[in-house]
């Protein structure tokens, strides 16, 4: 009997044994034909992007992430492009960037940027940034619309050129964003939602700051609606071509900066000048107090201040009756809040 149960298990072990080398087998050729999907699949989207007319270059890949999940490294990523739907286009540099499906997640694509970033929209300053931790993810297979999810902790940025890259500091970073592309004809060749919430937004140290060096929240949904731009050539071309055919940004804003709080909507676009110009509506919380503050640090004149809060007395309530529901307009490069000019912004250069 003895013989007979050491025989038993004997066999259980080296069949346990051979399960798990069968097991262990069958993941690394899961790997392995992952890592080789992923190749393939970067392979043809970096085609397809270059046929829509978008740059695209890299230095090195590597295979990894056995046995959770199937990585492949690449190395000095590099996209720019898109001005048929963005006057000016963008352009995204990584220095090491990595792409993964995990066995938990197998129709979800994770793409972890490393190291220091670089962001280039139209033909502002490209941003120089840092961050602890970036995690952007997109589905392998979606419909007529593509999404994408971003989360970010730990971020530090700045404008290149500028001398201090890490002039902006935040805490966290998170964005939803769906487009749509069009038949690419006449009408609407781009259509999207951004999605956004940023939390402890510290400011450049470079000088006082009124409200507070930080920003605790400034979230909202971005909702662009482009023409077809193909064969406009130059920022002031492109920019005019996106005007005349209906371009429009229309923005659902949250902002909370030491003892002001503000949810607003506004449509926007470019006037006959191609500056942005446009209108909406604030409800607005601790406006008084925000006004002394300006008044305080002599941002603005005390009469100036002092017209506000008597323009604030006779503007309306917003539902709720807590907050004052404020009107503003962006005409001739001026903000005004009600009839009041609160600031004056520079011309855009095309």
């Amino acid at each position: 009997m003895r013989k007979t149960g050491y025989k038993m298990r004997t066999r259980l072990i080296w069949v346990l044994a051979a399960a798990c080398l069968c097991a262990v087998i069958a993941d690394r050729m899961l790997w392995l034909a992952g890592t080789r999907s992923l190749a393939n699949g970067l392979d043809r989207w970096e085609e397809q992007a270059r046929a829509q007319g978008w740059k695209v270059s890299e230095t090195g890949r590597a295979m990894s992430g056995w046995p959770l999940s199937a990585s492949l490294e690449v190395s000095d990523l590099t996209l720019a492009g898109g001005d048929h739907a963005v006057p000016g286009g963008l352009a995204w540099h990584d220095g090491r960037t990595v792409l993964s499906v995990w066995l938990d997640a197998p129709f979800t694509l994770s793409l972890e940027p490393e190291g220091q970033e670089t962001v280039r929209l139209s033909h502002m300053k490209t941003i120089i940034f840092n961050a602890d931790h970036i995690l952007a993810t997109v589905p392998l297979w979606h419909g007529a619309d593509a999404t994408a999810e971003l989360a970010a902790q730990g971020v530090t940025g700045g404008l290149a050129g500028s001398g201090h890259p890490q002039d902006v500091r935040l805490e966290s970073l998170a964005l939803h964003l769906s487009l749509k592309e069009g038949n690419g004809g006449q009408g609407t060749a781009l259509a999207g939602a951004l999605d956004f919430a940023a939390h402890g937004l510290g400011l450049p140290d470079i000088g006082r700051w009124p409200l507070g060096d930080t920003v605790a929240l400034i979230s909202g949904t971005v909702q662009l609606s482009s023409p077809n731009l193909a064969g406009v050539r130059g920022g002031r071309d492109e920019a005019s071509a996106w005007r005349d055919g209906g371009g429009v940004l229309l923005q659902d804003v949250s902002v909370r900066w030491g003892p002001l709080s503000l949810h607003g909507d506004a449509k926007l676009g470019l006037d006959e000048r191609l500056q942005p110009a446009g209108s909406g509506t604030a409800d607005v919380r601790g406006a008084a107090d925000a006004l002394d503050a300006l008044v305080d640090a002599k941002v603005i004149a005390p009469g100036i201040g002092a017209t506000g809060k008597a323009v604030l007395s006779v503007m309306p309530a917003a539902p709720g009756g807590d907050a004052l529901r404020l009107p503003f307009v962006l005409h001739d490069n001026t903000l005004s809040v009600g009839p009041i000019p609160l600031a004056r912004l520079n011309d855009v250069i095309w």
